[in-house]
């Protein structure tokens, strides 16, 4: 068996108290959980779609994504886009160490260039979309700028 220790940082990320070089972040959604392991900052979020919510965007999308978004006719394109934006959302909070503290309109995932987030029309970080078999889920990670790839990435069903 093997136990492992974590504390919780200033803003309540947690932390691997034997190995404070390995950064992770946890993601679960309906029958999906993920892991993300980096000797950097990383945040990684997984999320069920099940459905396109206005609400949601109007209150917690900056701008930008918003912009993006209203801009589709697709409904097919217009959800898949709606869960890569709050995949990316979610995992920048975590990535940050921020969480639900953070507010969300601060910061938005550029889909029209590169794959970076932006906070005051600065790069903060990198953002990719895992990209798995159409099966109702969506997977992002955020990393630091300066990281070039991810070079792994493993599905796990529950």
């Amino acid at each position: 068996r093997y136990c492992i220790s974590y504390e919780y940082g200033p803003q309540g990320k947690p932390y691997l108290k034997e190995y404070p070089n390995v950064q992770f972040s946890l993601s679960h959604s309906g029958m999906r959980a993920m892991v993300a392991l980096s000797d950097t900052e990383v945040g990684l979020d997984v999320q069920q779609m099940c459905g396109y919510k206005d609400k949601i965007v109007k209150r917690f999308y900056h701008k930008n994504e918003q912009e993006v978004l209203f801009e589709l006719t697709d409904d097919v394109q217009r959800e898949k886009l709606f869960y890569d934006i709050w995949c990316c959302k979610e995992a920048y909070i975590k990535y940050t160490g921020q969480g639900m503290g953070q507010d969300l309109r601060d910061f938005y995932a550029d889909f029209k260039s590169d794959d970076i987030v932006l906070a005051s029309g600065e790069s903060v970080a990198k953002y990719k979309i895992l990209q798995t078999e159409d099966d109702g889920y969506c997977h992002a990670v955020v990393f630091h700028k300066n990281n070039t790839n991810i070079d792994k990435f493993i599905k796990i069903s529950l």
